[in-house]
């Protein structure tokens, strides 16, 4: 006789089975181009004023960081990503700075707050 997890996992490799065969007829990956920053860690996008705002034009901020101990790393923006949906590979980001030890996350500080365009991150030590 059966016990109930034995017919349970015989249900679930019978649904996995059936699951990955009609999976095979779904669209597949496909890359649309790609571009180059040296040792990538965390993405953001970001809108640093309200014309941008209004426009729907964000940025992509990108933090990198090698994970050597007090290694200073980077900090990249690409201003306006959408207009680069056509070209992904034409994309050259702008290296904002290279000092800061072990950044992480990047984020936009919102306009209102000091008038001006500024980019918060956060450090790991």
């Amino acid at each position: 006789m059966f016990s109930l997890q034995a017919l349970i996992h015989k249900y679930l490799l019978l649904f996995l089975f059936i699951s990955f065969c009609f999976c095979q007829n779904y669209p597949q990956y496909r890359p649309i181009g790609s571009f180059n920053v040296k040792l990538p860690g965390f993405l953001n996008f970001g809108v640093f004023n309200p014309q941008q705002e209004k426009a729907n034009k964000s940025s992509l901020i990108i933090t990198s960081f090698s994970g050597v101990p007090l290694t200073k790393d980077h900090i990249y923006l690409i201003n306006d990503i959408g207009n680069y949906y056509d070209n992904i590979n034409g994309i050259k980001p702008e290296t904002i700075t290279n000092k800061i030890v072990w950044p992480n996350e990047g984020l936009a500080v919102d306009y209102t707050y000091f008038n001006q365009s500024l980019i918060s991150v956060g450090k790991l030590l």
